[in-house]
């Protein structure tokens, strides 16, 4: 139940987050990298979730540095390096 709260959470915060990029993950999903800020992390850290093939989805937090992106993932702690050149960048023109 914690868990499930905890994620109705952090989803009604994304509600408002502006989606800055997308990179596959190796779970036949996507990752969602978001401007909106990582509650506990230092300012230029920035709230990443990822989808499952299966429909679940997790959260973590994400920073970029030196032309690669880092990922700390909230549930496993466990940390992922990507480079930059792996992502899609949104249109961030809404007039296109």
């Amino acid at each position: 139940m914690k868990k499930l709260l905890l994620g109705l959470l952090l989803i009604s915060s994304l509600v408002q987050a502006e989606i800055l990029a997308t990179a596959p993950n190796r779970a036949n999903g996507l990752m969602y990298f978001t401007n909106t800020h990582c509650s506990g992390k230092g300012e230029y850290w920035k709230v990443i979730y990822s989808t499952f093939n299966g429909g679940s989805t997790t959260f973590g937090c994400w920073i970029y540095d030196s032309g690669m992106i880092h990922i700390l993932w909230s549930e496993t702690g466990n940390t992922i390096v990507i480079p930059a050149s792996e992502l899609t960048l949104m249109n961030r023109d809404k007039n296109l």
